[in-house]
């Protein structure tokens, strides 16, 4: 690793567990000693329940991975087709993640966009605002393939619209 730099990971996207807060850091001596000196005042440990499940989840890290993997690929050739065909929508692909920021060309703040797409087809995305990005939404695929179908299949009706 590069004498500089700071890697994080956790088992919440990676290992499709989110709500376990489980996750490690690699980074040099001084400021793996800072983080953990700030873990130690901020929580006493990670929860048994949290351990249990993350011991178990790196037990099986292959064959979870696998599966993972596979989904993300099979449903990243559906949002492929999807941008292909869909004039208002754009992306960078990505490699093997479970969400992406997809621009959107419509002539509204993209928040507004999200609010109508939530309220009107019931289709949740998280507005790119909230990373800098204006124009874009984070859209996550890691999902049953039907799933993500009808949402982009909604997410085309609601962009017709703008």
């Amino acid at each position: 690793m590069y004498d500089k730099g700071i890697a994080v990971n956790s088992l919440s996207k990676t290992f499709s567990l989110p709500g376990i807060r489980v996750g490690w850091v690699a980074a040099c001596d001084e400021v793996t000693d800072i983080l953990r000196d700030y873990r130690d005042y901020t929580m006493i440990c990670a929860g048994v329940f949290d351990d249990m499940v993350a011991s178990l989840a790196l037990e099986h890290k292959e064959a979870i991975l696998a599966r993972n993997r596979h989904i993300i690929r099979e449903n990243l050739a559906i949002l492929d087709q999807w941008i292909a065909s869909e004039p208002k929508a754009s992306y960078i692909r990505p490699a093997e993640v479970p969400t992406s920021f997809v621009k959107l060309d419509v002539n509204v703040p993209i928040e507004a966009f999200c609010l109508t797409l939530l309220q009107k087809y019931g289709v949740l995305l998280v507005p790119g605002n909230r990373f800098d990005r204006e124009s874009y939404v984070r859209l996550g695929y890691s999902c049953q393939q039907e799933t993500l179908k009808q949402g982009l299949q909604l997410l085309s009706a609601c962009l017709k619209e703008f």
